[in-house]
């Protein structure tokens, strides 16, 4: 936190002002920095602290912040002149900071604005809306772009400007489009109410190509009752995804659309539909048939980019009932090269585990594990890195250095030969009456190799075979490493030799798996790396 506060003639740091007025910083620009922050409101008055929040493992900026000004006239004084002022290209967006959370989500003074037409901004529906009331925060909500998704949300002081702008604006026409305003429901109730009386319709498995898409699916979809709006999503370039949301004026046209669309023949294309539900809820349900069908989720990954849905469903429904079956795409819809089936059987999804593991397809030998949720695989991750680093900081604990280095790989191994713990005697001379043990292995030690007794001689490979081992499990090393360590340096420079050398302690199938599709696994087991460095450090 980047602070200025009053000190005392021996340099101790006194208490800020009881009465100092607090300021929220939406919206931010993600190279916005504290100090920047604190130039720009320094002129409106005289600024105790700023802060930009940020990930405590990536150490990017939110998007959000806080300011601390010495009096309340002076934040007053910001929130009525700084508001919507552009920091690097990005309009900010303020309000108070509210500390009571039920002030901030009341949702009888918070009202929700749809069909706002896309040249809407925040500061628009600031100014249209502000005539009623106390406006506490506003805002426009927007895709990664910065681009309107078409709604909104202002939240008053208080409840009868609420209800006030909800009976003056609903149905009137701002920027020549009809909006409607309403009170805003929280999330959980609308979820208990969609439950049983849903209109919107997830439809997906359509040809892509028809001539006027979107003028052939809004026909499609009326056969079956009035809509109210129909959203496509697109790709950067234009082109749509592949699926589409229908929203019906009631929930029978919804139920018929599903009971009519879901397996029908179009185009020559069998469409897919059914009840739209929102991530939170299908997670909740992904979840709960975790709990009731253990063992039945298979996470495939080194998939060909080209292999889809119903690609990965036709190569594995020979092993059984498959109620469930998606590749995951970026954000450019193109594939990641992993996914999951989910079979509808224990014995179907451990059958295909067996038989599909290594198995080429399309030119790729894919891999086939049952799938962890995200907790177990960061608790498993967070252990072994944990083990790893601490090695890494005490070197007295590992049996190499721990850190790769891209000169000369440091070895951590002397080729398969095992060394009993230092003052036992070797298993087959233990006991044995007369027989005192061999002295201690006195000869050059390897970096890092730990003091330990000689095994007898017929527990040891030939003097040619350990030096091969030794050899072959090096060069192995080398070139896992001196391929991994530039991917490590471009995200972590500084400490890109210690955590190469934790990471090429993993299996070698799971790190030439990294390093044939590097991607987001690469990030996150870096930063699991960089955390427990920090911890260590």
């Amino acid at each position: 936190m980047f602070s200025i506060a009053n000190k005392t003639p021996m340099g101790m740091v006194t208490e800020p002002p009881a009465e100092i007025g607090s300021l929220y910083v939406g919206d931010l620009h993600e190279d916005v920095t504290e100090t920047l922050l604190f130039e720009i409101f320094s002129a409106v008055g005289p600024v105790i602290s700023v802060r930009v929040c940020r990930d405590k493992l990536t150490k990017k900026s939110l998007g959000y912040g806080y300011v601390n000004f010495h009096t309340k006239r002076d934040a007053e004084r910001a929130l009525d002149t700084m508001n919507f002022t552009l920091i690097k290209g990005k309009a900010c967006r303020l309000m108070w900071l509210q500390k009571d959370r039920t002030a901030r989500e009341n949702p009888k003074a918070n009202i929700f604005i749809n069909k706002l037409h896309t040249s809407i901004d925040n500061k628009t529906l600031f100014d249209t809306f502000s005539m009623f009331g106390n406006i506490l925060s506003c805002k426009v909500a927007q895709d990664g772009k910065g681009n309107s998704l078409g709604y909104g949300f202002v939240l008053y002081s208080d409840e009868a400007a609420a209800a006030k702008a909800i009976s003056r604006m609903d149905g009137m026409v701002i920027a020549e489009q009809k909006v409607e305003v309403k009170s805003y429901v929280p999330r959980d109730v609308r979820h208990q109410k969609n439950q049983s009386t849903f209109t919107n319709v997830y439809i997906k498995n359509f040809d892509k190509t028809i001539p006027n898409l979107e003028i052939a699916l809004n026909n499609l979809c009326v056969e079956y009752g009035e809509v109210t709006s129909i959203y496509i999503p697109k790709l950067e370039d234009g082109t749509p995804k592949g699926f589409i949301f229908c929203n019906y004026i009631n929930n029978e046209a919804a139920v018929r659309a599903i009971e009519g669309l879901n397996g029908r023949e179009w185009n020559g294309m069998v469409l897919y539909a059914a009840e739209h539900k929102s991530k939170a809820s299908r997670l909740a349900r992904f979840k709960q048939q975790q709990k009731e069908r253990p063992g039945t989720n298979l996470f495939v990954k080194n998939l060909h980019p080209a292999i889809q849905d119903e690609d990965l469903r036709t190569v594995f429904e020979v092993f059984g009932t498959i109620t469930s079956v998606k590749v995951m795409n970026n954000a450019a819809g193109l594939s990641k090269e992993f996914g999951f089936v989910q079979f509808e059987s224990q014995d179907a999804a451990s059958k295909a585990l067996a038989e599909m593991q290594d198995k080429e397809i399309r030119g790729r030998k894919i891999f086939v594990g049952l799938f962890q949720p995200k907790e177990e695989r960061t608790a498993v991750l967070k252990k072994q890195f944990e083990m790893k680093g601490a090695r890494v900081m005490n070197p007295s604990m590992n049996i190499g250095h721990g850190a790769f280095d891209p000169r000369q790989m440091q070895h951590s191994m002397m080729g398969g030969l095992m060394m009993p713990p230092f003052g036992r005697a070797p298993p087959m001379m233990a006991g044995v009456p007369g027989m005192r043990p061999p002295p201690p292995f006195m000869g050059r030690m390897g970096p890092g190799m730990r003091v330990g007794r000689m095994a007898p001689p017929a527990m040891l490979p030939s003097r040619q075979n350990a030096r091969q081992i030794h050899a072959n499990h090096t060069e192995d090393k080398q070139a896992l490493g001196e391929k991994l360590y530039p991917l490590v340096q471009r995200m972590e420079p500084k400490l890109a030799g210690k955590i190469t050398g934790m990471l090429l302690e993993m299996d070698p199938t799971e790190l030439l798996m990294l390093l044939d599709s590097p991607g987001d696994l690469l990030v996150s087991k870096i930063n699991e790396a960089v955390e427990v460095l920090q911890a260590h450090s």
